[in-house]
């Protein structure tokens, strides 16, 4: 647990002791925390970190500093944990608190569940639900001129046209955006045609742009047809990552098993120590089994990148985006150094340039 993560958010360490980084402001590198107890599995929160990232990612010059600047924070609870569990919400036990294994809320303080994000608890997700709604109350309404006009004129149609009668949609234009989040992203629970009161029988993607247009333009201007996690690739032995400025391979230097091997650029042979694979936003080589990292999880320009056990920390995440390798804790891209092509090229991170042939990669089987 990050000591600065600790002190600025005051966390009660009796309790909290699992951080990932969640969407990062690519100019100062500060990351939205993902944070949990000790119960909650790791995959959890990067899974986590990766939805999040998503509902920010295309926003990510405003929404993501606002809501650094409103202390926003996400908490994941265990399946044995309740949101009551939380130290901040401990108090209030008993009181106003959904205690559901599935359920959620959104704000500064946004709280998911491992039984609903991973188990599926309530048959829909919940937790972009949530967070939906911290997006939208606790910075796209702040920061995007035109977004809080776009949403209650698009919520105000859709009342007068009958949409979304009998639904949790229609109680009130913050439910109406983050309903919306979920048919979005194809994550919404089916109820039936007319509603049960909190559903009907729209909850995808294609028939939300047909049922109500001006709420899928603005989720589709917001989210640019994007998936919410990136699919993985079909198990098998990994795929090359070839630079484009030099035609050559991100290698574990030697093929060597060990932690802190140099990754570098090497002739694209395709033996095992050139092939990756994505296990959710970590990069595994095919021969080692390692993750590609940055050295001391660092966030500075001209860190190294190695090879390293995987882990939870935020140096070994990485987001492919019109051709970069991005890492989102530090906001920089996979860079070879001085813009080198030559075999045995250290790969290092650098501020994300445009374009750069030394930062832009393509997968290859």
């Amino acid at each position: 647990m990050p000591q600065a993560v600790v002190a600025r958010f005051q966390l009660d360490t009796r309790w909290y002791a699992k951080y990932v980084a969640g969407p990062v402001d690519p100019a100062t590198g500060i990351a939205v925390p993902i944070l949990g107890s000790a119960a909650i599995a790791d995959s959890t929160l990067i899974k986590a970190a990766r939805q999040a990232t998503t509902l920010v990612t295309t926003y990510p010059g405003y929404a993501v500093p606002e809501l650094n600047r409103r202390n926003v924070r996400i908490v994941m609870i265990a399946r044995s944990e309740r949101i009551s569990s939380i130290p901040e919400i401990f108090r209030d036990h008993g009181t106003s608190w959904d205690e559901r294994y599935w359920a959620g809320m959104g704000g500064p303080l946004t709280v998911g569940t491992e039984a609903n994000l991973i188990d599926n608890q309530g048959g829909e997700n919940v937790y972009i639900h949530e967070f939906g709604h911290t997006v939208d109350g606790w910075s796209l309404r702040y920061t995007d001129p035109r977004f809080g006009p776009e949403l209650d004129g698009a919520y105000s149609r859709a009342r007068s046209m009958g949409l979304w009668n009998n639904t949790y949609a229609g109680s009130n234009v913050g439910e109406y955006w983050a309903e919306g989040v979920q048919s979005y992203f194809d994550l919404n629970r089916q109820g039936p045609a007319g509603g049960d009161g909190v559903h009907n029988d729209v909850n995808t993607r294609a028939e939300l742009a047909r049922y109500d247009t001006a709420l899928f333009a603005l989720l589709d201007r917001v989210y640019r047809g994007t998936a919410l996690e990136p699919a993985d690739p079909p198990p098998g032995t990994g795929q090359m990552i070839i630079g484009t400025g030099s035609n050559r391979c991100v290698d574990v230097s030697g093929g060597r098993p060990e932690d802190g091997v140099k990754i570098q650029l090497w002739d694209c042979h395709g033996g095992p120590e050139v092939r990756w694979t994505w296990r959710g936003q970590q990069l595994v080589n095919a021969r080692t089994g390692k993750c590609l990292d940055i050295t001391g999880n660092g966030t500075a320009e001209g860190t190294r990148v190695q090879q390293w056990t995987c882990n939870t920390a935020g140096g070994q995440l990485w987001q492919f985006v019109d051709g970069n390798l991005r890492n989102p804790q530090s906001g920089k891209c996979l860079d070879a150094d001085a813009w080198g092509t030559a075999n045995g090229t250290q790969l290092i991170i650098w501020h994300c340039g445009s374009n750069q042939s030394n930062q832009t990669w393509r997968f290859q089987n």
